[in-house]
């Protein structure tokens, strides 16, 4: 028998469960759904969203970066708002907005204005119109974006905007910075390119900025960036001998001395044995330079002991040496500067006149004789050998080196007159001759070299040429008494005493007290028949020698002569006072005495 289902059950239960669901909504919405709606402090807890096939979670006041092709959906809000009634963003300039309904690329929403850089957005969170959380969306390119950017400008100026403009918006990136660097350096902006490096630098002392901060410098030319530099990279490996070579270097060239000593002398220490001669002559040329004499010799004489091949070092040596006043020393190296460069004529002939200074003429004569045979026209090294030669007293070598000397410089008047003197001392007057007659053409007022020339005349019997040339030397000097008796006496071996009277006259015009220029007078007078004069002239001879008997003599035999019998027996009386004995006297005043006294003639 089929069982008939009660209806009324069925129904109750159904109650039951409606009931049920009923109070269970009652009891949410009071619960749950009520205070969603109508919160007294909403919050914004955190942003789900897509970016390409990433899914990200943004937390209240966080910052998502974005790349502009980066396409983005925002999956969920979550706030406390139940169902977020009432929730909505706001982003100013990004329509943010448009991410809840589909996944977008982030430059379809930015601005349409051009601009290379990034873009910060703050997106509000709101409640009504109650701010309630935020989120920061940083859309920028990559770094690659940039640089690609910056390959494909053409234009240079334009392309240092890009990475200029790259460099704001990721001023820690290196690529950039390292691009935008080469930029600047392609373009010579190197003002800019410090300004960069600098900046870099105040990061970090890096070697590798410092270094390109030099070249900069460098490229500008700047000395105290250079300076300042190399001092930065010193300090900052101050084991780098090659970087503080550099340094004191520069302090050399910029005249800095004292300073580029100690940084020479820095590295000096840490140098190898090999590196310290070249190291020790500088140091020795900067002491040098600031007058420190003995730290110089100090530093080259050390250089030396290492290299003893570098004539350089010697000269430096040598002239240091010379100006503390050690002659020796500095002729050593001098010595030893000419044995490494044995064609240095020049110092070969200074040393010679050291050495000839010192006294050391046999080792000056040996220089110049190596000298001499390698340059045999060298004038100062034939007249420096003229020099030793009379010092030496050697009259065949000194006259060896003027003959060269001449055989040089034919009309070398100082050479012909030594020469012409050396001959004529050593007795060679053939030798003397033409050198003395040749100075003597060139020089026609001087006297003593037409004196020897007058004796090598006489000596040789060139009568003729020694009396033209007493007329010389009469002109030259009035009182050279010794030419006018050569001439009188030349005159009268000839007959030639009309000449003599004049040459007399002359002479006795400038020697009036010289007898035997007035013998000559006479002589002259009495051959021409002028007696008169004659006797005139033996008067005056009378007054110098007023006990000359014989001059006495003369006079009275002239006046006998002459019929003056009276002045006759005068002179022979004086004759008779100064001689009583006086046989051809007495007889000529008894003679006058006994035949009286004649009229004289008139």
């Amino acid at each position: 028998m089929r069982k008939v289902r009660r209806k009324p059950r069925r129904k109750t239960r159904r109650t039951y469960w409606v009931v049920l669901l009923i109070v269970l909504g009652v009891f949410l919405v009071a619960w749950w759904i009520w205070p969603g709606y109508y919160s007294a402090s909403p919050r914004f807890q955190s942003m789900l969203m897509q970016k390409n096939d990433e899914v990200l979670l943004a937390l209240n006041g966080d910052t998502l970066e974005l790349h502009p092709q980066d396409k983005v959906k925002i999956l969920k809000i979550s706030t406390t708002v139940t169902f977020n009634v009432g929730v909505r963003l706001y982003a100013g300039a990004l329509d943010i907005p448009a991410l809840s309904y589909e996944k977008l690329p982030m430059a379809s929403l930015l601005p349409k204005e051009p601009s290379g850089g990034e873009h910060r957005f703050k997106v509000h969170v709101k409640h009504f119109n109650k701010e309630i959380g935020f989120i920061d969306i940083l859309v920028r390119p990559f770094v690659e974006d940039w640089l690609d950017k910056a390959e494909r400008v053409i234009e240079p100026a334009r392309k240092l905007e890009v990475l200029e403009e790259a460099l704001k918006a990721a001023p820690q990136e290196r690529r950039i910075r390292t691009r935008l660097l080469e930029e600047y350096k392609s373009q010579r902006k190197w003002q800019e390119a410090v300004a960069l490096l600098e900046s870099m630098a105040r990061e970090k002392e890096d070697p590798q900025v410092l270094q390109e901060i030099l070249e900069a410098y460098e490229a500008m030319n700047q000395t105290a960036g250079i300076l300042s530099s190399l001092k930065r990279l010193v300090q900052a490996q101050p084991d780098n001998s090659g970087i503080r070579l550099r340094y004191a270097s520069a302090l050399e060239k910029s005249k800095k001395t004292r300073e580029a000593i100690a940084e020479y002398e820095e590295v000096l220490k840490r140098a190898d044995k090999g590196e310290q001669a070249a190291l020790l002559k500088t140091i020795g040329y900067l002491y040098s330079l600031i007058s420190e004499i003995p730290k110089a010799i100090h530093s080259y004489t050390r250089a030396f002991e290492l290299d003893k091949s570098d004539p350089n070092l010697c000269y430096n040596l040598s002239s240091l040496y010379e100006k503390a006043g050690d002659q020796e020393k500095s002729d050593f190296y001098l010595g030893e500067a000419i044995r490494l460069r044995p064609e240095d004529k020049d110092g070969q002939m200074r040393l010679s006149e050291h050495l000839v200074r010192r006294g050391k003429l046999e080792e000056a004569e040996k220089q110049l004789s190596d000298l001499l045979r390698k340059s045999p026209d060298s004038m100062n090294g034939l007249l420096l050998m003229s020099q030793i030669a009379e010092k030496r007293k050697d009259t065949r070598k000194l006259r060896e080196v003027y003959n060269r000397i001449l055989s040089l410089e034919p009309e070398n008047r100082t050479v012909m007159y030594n020469l012409g003197i050396l001959a004529y001392e050593s007795g060679d007057l053939q030798a003397a001759l033409p050198h003395l007659e040749k100075y003597a053409a060139a020089h026609p007022q001087e006297g003593e070299v037409r004196s020897i020339l007058f004796d090598i005349y006489r000596r040789q019997k060139k009568d003729d040429l020694a009396f033209k040339t007493a007329q010389t030397l009469v002109a030259l000097n009035p009182k050279d008494l010794q030419s006018y008796s050569f001439m009188l006496e030349y005159l009268a071996n000839r007959g030639e005493y009309s000449r003599i009277i004049d040459t007399a006259e002359s002479a006795i015009r400038s020697l009036p007290a010289d007898v035997d220029l007035r013998n000559y007078l006479v002589l002259a007078y009495l051959k021409m028949g002028k007696e008169d004069l004659a006797l005139e002239q033996m008067h005056q001879i009378l007054k110098l020698t007023p006990k000359d008997l014989d001059l006495l003599l003369q006079i009275a035999r002239l006046q006998e002569k002459k019929g003056r019998n009276s002045e006759a027996l005068a002179t022979y009386g004086k004759i008779l006072n100064l001689a009583p004995q006086h046989e051809e006297a007495g007889e000529a005043y008894l003679r006058l005495r006994m035949g009286g006294l004649p009229v004289e003639k008139e």
